[in-house]
């Protein structure tokens, strides 16, 4: 459950009202519920199923949704449930797992793994990334070989630190937040429960936690 002093936390971080997402930003009372709203925008579509992607691996194939203009190179992995939307991009050799949704323009390159999480228009995953259980802004780009770790060494539930307060998410497993038009360099990890501010610039090879 969110605090009174976190209830404008979505709102300040994901701004781009034309986005395929902003309307269930507007319903959902914690970034956590988010996940739980879009599950209704994953769907077969049965045209992406046929010799179009004759190398791709499919799970649950009932449970994707793909949508125009998409490319999709030799051995990529796709779990369903998950979206695919509009001119999104996934390279060869990567792997999306279930419940992640891709907004239009959305691009995940070579060997790079997302697991549970939301990309939103023109986000960029290019090389060799893992993203866990996070929510990647409008065009954010993460640098090669970054991590959005999603589980603490503990086990014990993730928190946020937001408005000078933690935030139990009541999850074992919960990444990063990282707001619209920031970068994260080559090689960085954002522990789990880190909240990157739109805009924001994560130098290489440094290991982030709270609110940058």
């Amino acid at each position: 459950m969110m605090n009174q002093n976190s209830q404008n936390l979505l709102s300040s971080l994901f701004s781009a009202q034309d986005s395929i997402i902003y309307p269930f930003l507007e319903q959902s009372p914690s970034p956590w519920d988010l996940f739980a709203l879009l599950a209704p925008l994953f769907k077969e579509d049965s045209e992406v199923f046929s010799s179009k992607f004759p190398f791709v691996h499919w799970k649950d194939k009932e449970k994707i949704f793909t949508g125009k203009d998409v490319i999709i190179e030799p051995g990529v992995l796709i779990e369903g449930p998950c979206y695919i939307g509009d001119r999104v991009r996934i390279g060869h050799g990567a792997t999306i797992r279930a419940g992640s949704f891709l907004a239009p323009g959305a691009y995940i390159g070579h060997c790079s793994e997302i697991t549970r999480s939301i990309f939103f228009e023109g986000a960029k995953a290019p090389h060799f990334n893992y993203v866990g259980d996070s929510i990647i802004g409008t065009n954010v780009n993460l640098g090669s070989h970054a991590v959005l770790a999603n589980l603490r060494l503990d086990h014990k539930d993730v928190r946020l630190l937001w408005d000078d307060a933690l935030i139990s998410t009541g999850k074992r497993k919960f990444g990063s937040l990282v707001g619209d038009h920031s970068a994260i360099g080559a090689g960085s990890v954002l522990n789990p429960g880190t909240i990157v501010m739109p805009g924001g610039k994560i130098p290489p090879l440094t290991v982030q936690k709270g609110c940058i």
